[in-house]
């Protein structure tokens, strides 16, 4: 049982119980079921782009609240190895987003000397809603030898319901992801003949270490505007590209191309007594992927036509990095 207290312009005092239970099955495997409560008094609220914002709860915005439910079963494949998977479902509720319309909605507790609008409270800033999530992860895993790593597979589905928005009806979130493989690798080269030989593992006070690590993700949910438009006010007034409108389509009804990147490092580590001095090379998005950002749109208007230029917006390149770790 974990008990919290917040202090804010309104306190918030919640009780949170936990519950995990490993039942063993047989000597080489396991059932695993846990559930609990979870309460956070920041708030993430997501904006169009780029990283969300954070906002801690007030006499407005409540603390954010979550029920887990996860049912698990684990069993060893072979020698240090090991397959799991695991199905969950969680509930949100007092998640937010931000109110585009709160200029309508309420009135600035003063302007500054330029006649902008000052608020001094969060009081209409942001819609209320719940939210689901809910999928199956799988899990192979060897953590001994020379060969270590994991590969894990996930298929997954997350839900929002936002007062006043999407008529109030479930859409998909930013930050959902249907499908995620996550392929993590080590190799320890001066022993990797030893081992696929089924020689002794030797600890060596000089060694190459060699990591890999793979990410696939389905792309992201984007809203796309489907019209372009201008409103004709009067009979003698000529639009132009200020005077353009968007009409967006239902939110995030699509989506970006997938995420995938690999990374690469490559340690050589030398060890005296209780040190170990070990400098790296690391290559992030080895293969130069352009994973897509977000989508730019540019729009012009000629001769009372709207051409429309889209361009993608992509992360970053190739990285290559190099280091020295000392440990003592």
């Amino acid at each position: 049982m974990r008990a919290n207290y917040f202090d804010s312009d309104k306190d918030y005092k919640n009780l949170d119980p936990r519950l995990s239970i490993k039942y063993r099955l047989t000597e080489t495997s396991n059932m695993k079921f846990a559930t609990g409560i979870f309460h956070q008094y920041a708030n993430r609220i997501p904006r169009l782009f780029f990283v969300s914002i954070w906002t801690s709860a007030d006499e407005y915005v409540k603390g954010s609240s979550a029920s887990h439910f996860i049912l698990g079963y684990q069993r060893e494949l072979a020698k240090n190895i090991e397959f799991e998977i695991e199905g969950y479902y969680k509930n949100y509720t007092n998640i937010y987003s931000y109110n585009p319309t709160f200029l309508a909605d309420i009135k600035p507790d003063s302007y500054t000397e330029d006649n902008l609008p000052l608020f001094n409270s969060s009081r209409g800033l942001f819609n209320e809603g719940s939210g689901k999530s809910y999928g199956v992860e799988f899990l192979v895993r060897k953590d001994v030898g020379a060969i270590t790593g994991w590969i894990a597979y996930s298929l997954a589905r997350t839900e929002f319901t936002i007062n006043r928005i999407n008529k109030e009806n479930p859409f998909t979130p930013r930050h959902d992801r249907t499908h995620a493989i996550n392929i993590v690798s080590s190799f320890d080269l001066n022993n990797i003949f030893n081992e696929l030989s089924g020689r002794q593992f030797v600890n060596y006070d000089k060694k190459w270490n060699l990591g890999l690590n793979f990410t696939f993700f389905s792309g992201q949910p984007i809203t796309l505007p489907s019209s372009v438009y201008f409103i004709n006010q009067f009979p003698d007034w000529e639009p132009s590209n200020n005077s353009l409108a968007i009409y967006p389509s239902g939110i995030n009804e699509f989506r970006l191309p997938f995420y995938a990147r690999l990374d690469l490092s490559l340690t050589y580590e030398i060890v005296y007594k209780s040190w170990s001095l070990a400098p790296y090379l690391q290559i992030f998005n080895l293969l130069n992927r352009k994973n897509v950002w977000f989508i730019e749109y540019k729009n012009e208007l000629k001769n009372g036509i709207i051409y429309q230029e889209v361009n993608n917006i992509t992360m970053f390149p190739i990285l290559p990095s190099i280091g020295v770790n000392v440990r003592f």
